[in-house]
């Protein structure tokens, strides 16, 4: 685990954008708007059926942060994205330790 996370805190500068990665930014800063601001932009926004339950948090700390540059807010995106990953491959390898009492098994499964 420790060096999952020391790989992706050394390489994540390096990750690329996904295609959509800017739209779904984007959709959850309409949807922010919308609930802080009182925009009813939303209620005509195209993608508007679209969750955005991990997409929210990115903008709450994208605000906390004050991050206004582009290139930083994806950066910081890309890290929480990825610890959030290695958080939940964590959760996964006690899952099934738990459930097969295996070790062995769990760190495959890691």
């Amino acid at each position: 685990m420790l060096v999952a996370i020391i790989v992706g805190l050394v390489g994540f500068e390096r990750y690329g954008n996904t295609w959509d990665e800017t739209q779904s930014r984007k959709t959850a800063e309409v949807n922010y708007v919308y609930i802080f601001a009182e925009d009813r932009g939303l209620l005509t926004w195209i993608d508007r059926d679209y969750g955005v339950a991990f997409e929210m948090p990115l903008i709450f700390i994208e605000k906390i942060l004050n991050l206004e540059n582009s290139y930083h807010v994806f950066l910081m995106r890309h890290l929480v994205t990825h610890l959030f990953f290695l958080l939940s491959c964590f959760v996964f390898f006690l899952l099934v330790d738990y459930l097969y009492k295996s070790k062995l098994l769990a760190v495959i499964g890691f």
